[in-house]
């Protein structure tokens, strides 16, 4: 497990038009993204979760360049005391857009010196907590980043959504003399309704 470095950036992007375009990398297999959040639901500001991300290689071919970008995080969920196992390929960016900045991970999960081979998964996982500036629901992906393309660009983004539990609130209880008047009323109810069905005629003449 490691603390994660971060890095200053203008500007990134993480899902472009599937035209290949000048500095593109077009990858000559089929990778496919996970990724998974425990836990997701009923969450309280806090909750650590941890992630798991899992690239696939489908073949035909063996790549030595995958890389994965996630969506914008803002305050939704606290970076800076996040942990990682990901063979300290996992990185943190911030964007800096002069009025604001929000912050993006970024795995390397294949590289020159580490290359995926055909029908091997790789996974990392990522911990962080749960803040209170979290909406009901806040949805996380990852993916290619726009340069990054293989031969089957559907299954190249996956994404979960955390969901913050939700505060039922009680009833409040009926005092005494309320919870009597409510009975009496019942009551009365019951009886009238009963005194119409046995005398019909005493109310057809009221």
């Amino acid at each position: 497990m490691n603390t994660l470095g971060v890095a200053f950036v203008l500007g990134l992007a993480i899902c472009g038009s599937a035209s290949l375009k000048a500095g593109t990398v077009a990858l000559p297999t089929d990778v496919s993204v996970a990724l998974t959040a425990v836990p997701s639901a009923n969450l309280q500001p806090g909750d650590r979760i941890t992630f798991q991300i899992s690239v696939t290689n489908h073949g035909p071919e063996a790549v030595s360049r995958v890389v994965l970008v996630s969506s914008p995080i803002y305050n939704e969920l606290d970076v800076s005391n996040a942990s990682a196992d990901c063979g300290n390929n996992l990185v943190l960016a911030v964007v800096d857009l002069q009025s604001s900045f929000y912050y993006l991970y970024t795995w390397a999960a294949a590289t020159v010196e580490s290359p995926l081979a055909v029908g091997e998964t790789r996974n990392c996982f990522f911990r962080v907590d749960y803040t209170p500036e979290a909406p009901l629901a806040f949805p996380l992906a990852f993916g290619f980043p726009e340069w990054l393309f293989d031969l089957n660009p559907t299954n190249n983004l996956a994404s979960v959504s955390l969901r913050r539990a939700v505060a039922v609130k009680s009833v409040p209880a009926l005092s005494p003399a309320w919870l009597g008047l409510l009975i009496l009323s019942l009551i009365t109810a019951v009886w009238i309704s009963r005194d119409r069905l046995t005398n019909p005629e005493s109310f057809l003449t009221r």
